[in-house]
């Protein structure tokens, strides 16, 4: 009985033993999951609201962020959001296409009713239609308008070129590679095949006025005509699109003068080089076995040409054909005036040089815009452009660089380029030759314009 009891007495200890160490083992990991939680769980102050427009309607589709983080949300059908903040120093920002960005501190605040009002500045912009004036957001044809802000950006001397990228629809392609080369364009494609898919240019009032003449930072606005309804009132001359350019008036207030230029250098990035050394002997051995004609390397060529490979007289013809261009304009502009009178005059230098010898364009140019309000209804004005430019034009010497023999001596002592570069083969002239002054072939223009408009606007009398 003693030996039962003891054994009993055993089994129990074993049993509590057993109890504490669990209850240990439970206690520990209680703990330890609490402490995780606790490190997981996420820290800060949480915030919600809702987001109507002008109208107090729910907006969908909002973008809710803390200013300077990438932690956001978007609202919800009913405009609604829900969004952790680090401190009550955050700032949220309320964001959608269309409206006016809002930014809001936190503060004590748990929830935020915000009400976003929508950009109005592109809808009350004034657009020139051909026939008045009108609101954008009253327009109902298609229009495209592009301020002077945007038109100076690319340094040009052409201000339509300028437009590349920025009119929907409007394809402009420069007509060649040449300083003061003009450009090809096309609105909403061709609409002819034979015929002339340029549209109508009509400059502060006038139809057919040269876009060439006039200097990017004299525009005030462009604006693109592209539909029937908007080109209905120049009627078959609008047929390939309208082109409405306005120069810049004086404003009233005190005088300013400005000034603005640029400095540039042009070269080519990337053109396709011609054939030497033994890559060019290759490509004329298997023209010689394609053709079965070939024996040896030096039945390939004339004797003359021979001694020429023979004496590794190797020239990239294209390489010393082109070099670096240059582009500069300077424009200095005065405006001014009073309530009746105001006055603009701007003047401009525009020099470009191409990439090849001979090749260059300048341009002065000076603009006079003056009006003066006689009384609340009747306004006269002058709008005057004169533009002296000097153009020199190279054209077809890159293709001639490209497929001349790249053999032969192109400078003789002097530096002077040479005729005939391989000796004693007088069939192959240098494409460098039309650069020298004996046989240069330029075709230089040389162009004076006048174009003054002068006008009374008299506003009829309301009722």
């Amino acid at each position: 009985m003693k030996q039962t009891t003891s054994l009993s007495k055993t089994r129990s200890r074993s049993l509590l033993s057993f109890l504490a160490a669990g209850m240990l083992f439970l206690g520990t990991w209680l703990l330890a999951t609490s402490n995780l939680q606790a490190q997981i769980q996420p820290t800060g102050l949480s915030v919600s609201g809702q987001v109507l427009d002008e109208f107090e309607a729910p907006m969908t589709g909002v973008t809710v962020s803390v200013e300077g983080t990438t932690n956001g949300v978007i609202t919800d059908l009913e405009g609604r959001f829900t969004l952790t903040v680090p401190n009550e120093q955050a700032t949220l920002r309320f964001r959608f296409i269309g409206y006016q960005s809002q930014l809001l501190s936190v503060g004590s605040n748990r929830t935020f009713n915000v009400r976003l009002q929508p950009v109005v500045q592109d809808l009350d912009e004034v657009v020139v239609i051909g026939y008045g004036e009108i609101r954008k957001r009253d327009l109902t044809g298609a229009v495209s308008s592009v301020k002077t802000a945007d038109i100076v950006k690319l340094p040009t001397h052409n201000p339509v070129e300028a437009l590349q990228g920025k009119i929907p629809g409007m394809d402009i392609v420069r007509s060649s590679g040449n300083a003061g080369a003009g450009v090809n364009i096309t609105i909403r494609g061709n609409r002819s095949i034979n015929g002339d898919n340029s549209p109508l240019f009509v400059i502060d009032g006038i139809q057919g006025g040269s876009y060439n003449d006039l200097n990017p930072g004299d525009i005030e606005s462009i604006e693109v005509l592209k539909d029937a309804s908007s080109t209905a009132i120049y009627g078959s001359q609008g047929a390939n699109g309208v082109v409405i350019i306005t120069t810049k008036k004086g404003a009233a207030g005190k005088t300013k003068v400005s000034y603005d230029g640029y400095y540039g250098i042009n070269g080519v990035v990337d053109y396709p080089n011609p054939l030497i050394g033994d890559a060019y002997l290759d490509y004329v051995r298997e023209g010689k076995v394609a053709a079965g004609t070939y024996t040896t390397d030096e039945a390939m060529f004339i004797s003359d040409v021979w001694n020429a490979v023979q004496a590794n007289q190797w020239v990239n013809w294209t390489d010393l054909l082109l070099s670096d261009g240059s582009q500069q304009s300077h424009t200095v502009s005065l405006s001014g005036g009073s309530e009746q009178t105001r006055l603009f005059l701007s003047a401009n230098y525009f020099n470009e040089v191409g990439m090849l010898a001979n090749d260059n364009m300048e341009r002065l140019s000076l603009r006079i815009n003056l009006e003066h309000r006689i009384n609340k209804w009747a306004r006269v004005g002058l709008n005057s452009q004169l533009t002296y430019t000097d153009r020199n034009a190279r054209s077809g010497q890159f293709g001639k660089a490209m497929s001349a023999t790249p053999l032969g001596v192109p400078f003789d002592a002097n530096g002077d380029v040479i005729r005939y570069p391989i000796a004693g083969d007088v069939s192959t002239l240098s494409p460098l030759l039309d650069q020298t002054d004996e046989y240069t072939q330029v075709n230089n223009s040389l162009r004076g314009t006048i174009v003054t408009k002068g006008f009374l606007e008299l506003t009829p009398i309301k009722c």
